[in-house]
């Protein structure tokens, strides 16, 4: 045997000896990425690698049904976002009609205070000339009472002369006779 062959039998031998001992398909030995080549080899012989490749497979379907149902999620969750959206602008919508009610209440209510003090102060003046039409009204009831007092004392007047005019209109035709 050349030199060569033994180098090569002997690096086949090292590489290939750790994965050759108990092969467990989850360590590093039956894995070539992390255990090189003689992982590799290990893994193919013992089996790992199929057993490797239906994990990955396994898992991948299972992310695969787990996107799915995320998708279905994000569907189901993007309609119900819409909708809610949408009430939100109705919502919306339906608040700036109240907030111009509002407003408009609110300078109704304004305009009623205007007026309102403008009547209270209409209605202060209207008491404070009903005030002075009533004393006018007392005043005129009391000189009207004492008109009726003067006349009354004026025909007791009258009467008593005419009674003392035909007296006199009787004496003088009785003398004129």
């Amino acid at each position: 045997m050349s030199l060569c062959k033994i180098f090569y039998a002997a690096i086949a031998i090292l590489m290939l000896g750790p994965g050759c001992e108990s092969p467990d398909c989850r360590s590093d030995r039956s894995n070539p990425k992390k255990g090189g080549l003689g992982a590799g080899v290990m893994g193919l012989m013992s089996g790992c690698y199929n057993e490797r490749v239906a994990d990955h497979k396994a898992r991948l379907e299972e992310t695969r049904k787990r996107n799915e149902d995320l998708n279905k999620d994000l569907h189901r969750l993007t309609e119900i976002k819409s909708r809610r959206q949408e009430r939100l602008w109705s919502l919306r919508v339906e608040m700036k009609g109240f907030q111009a009610k509002v407003n408009n209440l609110k300078v109704q209510a304004a305009n009623l205070r205007v007026r309102s003090a403008a009547k209270r102060k209409l209605l202060k003046k209207l008491q404070v000339k009903s005030e002075e039409l009533g004393r006018k009204l007392d005043n005129w009831v009391e000189m009207e009472r004492r008109a009726k007092f003067r006349i009354g004392g004026l025909e007791t007047q009258r009467d008593k002369m005419v009674v003392e005019y035909d007296r006199l209109l009787q004496i003088y035709l009785a003398l004129s006779q």
